[in-house]
């Protein structure tokens, strides 16, 4: 059974992906009709919305790559900043590095710009301190020896109060259009929920320190009451329909391997071994009574997880969040399988 597939932002991977759950659906190996299947890679997107805000890249930032060359701007500048006093130097004193920047094409202009002086060093420091955040993200959504999905909505969060931030403060006002550029990008890919895949959000609901809270309390800052409302429904909703359909499956091997349920009630009455005792009885119709109410309060597992306190985060880096499921699998069977 597939039930998640990550791939970029490619626009042929929404081709494939079609393709892959029509095959699936034929074999009933997709589950719930392949529903949540594609997730768009998160790192991929980040990558897109800082590329966005890079896009009229500036002119210190261009000097600095004709002299250090690295794909990742960031990992550029970062490394370049602390040689500053060598790249100087080396404009004094080393002639086929100031020639290389004297070369010209054309109409006698400048083949490369350059080489990197007095300001643009400054700005160096100012595009590294902007991105750091971003590329920290980037480390986290790639990680490969740690859970990464019930962190994504927190990624998510930070993203986006740090772009706000960057769009409201007074200060350079070409960081302020960078950040402006990044925030319609992830506008495009993040900025509606109905257009994201929720098994996202059910990931963080399913970790103990969050559930549905984390998302009640973001959702109710960024958006209207009404909007906030219909967002955290669409997150229940597809929680309670994966719940089913694990539940489904587990109920039915589980009823095959017991047998049928005994009445308690009649067996009381037949049982030569127990005499008709009215006050039994009524014990026992009480006992099913306040089951049926407990029931109605609390429907399923979800109802009863989400109700509990939330874990608390005494070591937030250090929680292992498929250890507290193994751990609490008696407890919430079904939601352990999910998990």
């Amino acid at each position: 059974m597939v039930i998640i597939v990550t791939v970029d932002n490619a626009k042929p991977n929404d081709v494939t992906l079609d393709y892959l759950k029509n095959k699936l659906e034929v074999k009933d190996g997709c589950m719930l009709g392949g529903r949540f299947l594609h997730i768009r890679c998160a790192g991929h997107i980040l990558n897109l919305i800082v590329q966005e805000g890079l896009k009229g890249i500036h002119n210190s930032i261009v000097k600095v790559r004709n002299v250090v060359q690295l794909n990742s701007t960031y990992l550029m500048l970062e490394a370049a900043k602390n040689f500053e006093t060598a790249f100087d130097r080396m404009h004094e004193e080393d002639v086929e590095y100031s020639s290389y920047f004297m070369e010209v094409v054309g109409n006698e202009k400048q083949k490369h710009i350059g080489p990197p002086k007095g300001e643009d060093w400054v700005n160096v420091k100012m595009f590294c301190n902007f991105l750091r955040p971003f590329y920290k993200v980037t480390l986290r959504f790639s990680g490969s020896l740690f859970v990464t999905s019930n962190t994504y909505f927190c990624e998510l969060v930070g993203i986006q109060n740090e772009l706000h931030r960057l769009c409201g403060i007074d200060g350079d006002p070409l960081l302020k259009e960078m950040a402006q550029s990044m925030k319609e990008k992830y506008e495009k890919y993040w900025g509606d929920i109905e257009n994201m895949n929720l098994m996202m959000f059910i990931a963080m609901v399913l970790d103990p320190r969050y559930k549905m809270k984390y998302l009640k309390y973001w959702f109710n800052k960024w958006y209207s009451k009404e909007k906030a409302e219909f967002a955290l429904k669409l997150v229940k909703d597809a929680l309670d329909e994966l719940y089913a359909h694990y539940a489904k499956d587990i109920e039915l091997s589980s009823a095959r391997g017991n047998g049928q349920a005994i009445n308690v009630g009649s067996s009381i009455e037949s049982s030569a071994s127990f005499p008709y005792d009215p006050w039994k009885i009524a014990s026992h119709e009480f006992d099913e009574h306040i089951a049926t109410e407990d029931d109605n309060e609390c429907t399923t597992d979800v109802d009863k997880y989400l109700n509990e306190a939330s874990e608390k985060k005494k070591n937030k880096e250090g929680f292992d969040i498929l250890a507290w499921w193994k751990v609490n699998y008696t407890r919430y069977v079904i939601l352990s399988e999910i998990t």
